[in-house]
């Protein structure tokens, strides 16, 4: 995970991080949610300052423990809990690595329609969470 938004208490890295030098506004995930947003002149640059912004607090260590902004979403595998971070109809899947100290890891970006979390993103999410934080013997 070489794309990483770097703060004073921890990092923000991404599963669909290929090693590329792409920002993480090029992530498939990401590119396929903001394809839902309407075409108005500078939306999607809106909407990725906004969750930049979100996740430089995040790394800081700033709160944004709020239902509009941060809230738990469903149950890993390992019994915690993952989160969305959301910023209008567009959300960011993670959860607070126990591998990788200091760090919350992206597992993916949605376009969210409805209010419920569906089954195929919780089910990305575990298998996400299996793959990076489920070390090898």
């Amino acid at each position: 995970m070489t794309q990483k938004i770097k703060g004073q208490r921890l990092t923000v890295c991404f599963v669909e991080d290929d090693g590329a030098e792409n920002e993480w506004n090029e992530l498939p995930s990401w590119m396929e949610a903001i394809g839902h947003l309407s075409v108005k002149p500078g939306q999607v640059e809106k909407v990725y300052a906004q969750m930049f912004a979100k996740f430089k607090r995040l790394s800081n260590g700033e709160r944004l423990r709020n239902p509009d902004h941060f809230n738990t979403e469903g149950d890993l595998p390992n019994g915690k809990h993952f989160y969305a971070v959301k910023t209008g109809k567009i959300r960011a899947y993670g959860w607070y690595s126990d591998r990788h100290k200091g760090v919350f890891v992206v597992s993916h970006f949605i376009y969210k329609q409805g209010e419920k979390l569906s089954n195929a993103d919780k089910k990305r999410v575990q298998n996400n969470w299996k793959r990076i934080e489920r070390v090898e013997a």
